[in-house]
């Protein structure tokens, strides 16, 4: 109960100061963000991602403080809920969207989940270690090499020139 007593302060706070600090040089470009949409822009999967793993700590330590699962769930739903409604109305800069709701939400589960099974995650048995221990390390090849083909240099067929450009205030040679 005590590390998830840390892990809700600790998840809390991270949220907080992810979401609920202003970005006003932003407000035009939250603006056109669609409030239904799901995964948006040049960044949608990075943001879907870091919106999940924002929440599983909050979600693992609510459980670790005994609450019933399904009350973890309801709960990382209705902050989100309440996270996404603050930017909408007050807080300038910030985009609201559905998929923060249901990536939060997502988050929530993910760390209750997590947290019910940390002894067989923390401590597992010979057979059942072996078998993590094949799956991580398959997963981390599979996020090198797929980082290697996403990460590749994108140099054109044509010639290349070079070539001396204008000035552009504000920005560098």
């Amino acid at each position: 109960p005590r590390f998830g007593g840390f892990l809700v302060v600790a998840g809390s706070l991270a949220i907080a100061a992810t979401t609920l600090v202003p970005i006003p040089e932003q407000s035009s470009a939250a603006e056109e963000t669609p409030l239904w949409c799901l995964v948006c822009g040049d960044y949608g999967g990075v943001d879907v991602l870091n919106n999940v793993l924002l929440f599983v700590p909050l979600g693992a330590g609510l459980l670790l403080r005994g609450m019933a699962p399904r009350s973890v769930v309801a709960l990382g739903s209705l902050i989100s809920l309440a996270i996404e409604l603050l930017q909408l109305l007050v807080i300038p800069g910030r985009d609201a969207s559905l998929s923060d709701v249901l990536t939060n939400t997502l988050g929530s589960w993910l760390g209750a989940v997590l947290a019910s099974h940390r002894n067989e995650l923390l401590k597992p048995a010979l057979s059942r270690a072996f078998r993590l221990a094949v799956g991580g390390g398959l997963a981390w090849i599979a996020v090198q090499s797929l980082s290697a083909v996403l990460l590749r240099p994108g140099v054109p067929e044509s010639t290349l020139y070079g070539a001396w450009g204008r000035a552009i205030p504000g920005r560098d040679l």
